[in-house]
C-alpha cells in the first residue's frame, strides 16, 4: 500500500493516505480490485496499476488506476503497464 500511495501522490500531485486508499480502492462502491502490478526500473518502483471487476457484474473486468512517477513519465512505461494489466485480465 506504501509504495502505491507513494507512486500515485507523486504521479498525481496527490496527497493521500491510507484512509484514502481504504475508501477509494479497498472500499470502491462500484469495483473490487484483483490484482495490482508494480513496475520496477533499476530496482524502484516507478509504476502501478490494478486490475479489477465491477461488484455487480463480475464478468466485467476494467483496469483501475495507474501511475507512473513524474520523473519517469512519456518513456512509454504506463502505455505498456496498461497493455500488460489488460493482457493479464
Amino acid at each position: 500500500m506504501r509504495t502505491w500511495l507513494d507512486i500515485h501522490n507523486d504521479a498525481y500531485g496527490r496527497s493521500w493516505d491510507r484512509a484514502h486508499y481504504q475508501a477509494w480502492i479497498l472500499d470502491h462502491a462500484h469495483v473490487d480490485v484483483l490484482q495490482t502490478y508494480l513496475l520496477y526500473q533499476q530496482g524502484s518502483a516507478v509504476g502501478a496499476g490494478s486490475t479489477a471487476v465491477f461488484r455487480r457484474n463480475r464478468a466485467i473486468g476494467l483496469g483501475h488506476y495507474v501511475g507512473i512517477r513524474k520523473a519517469y513519465q512519456g518513456r512509454g512505461l504506463g502505455r505498456r503497464l496498461m497493455l500488460f494489466r489488460y493482457h493479464t485480465l
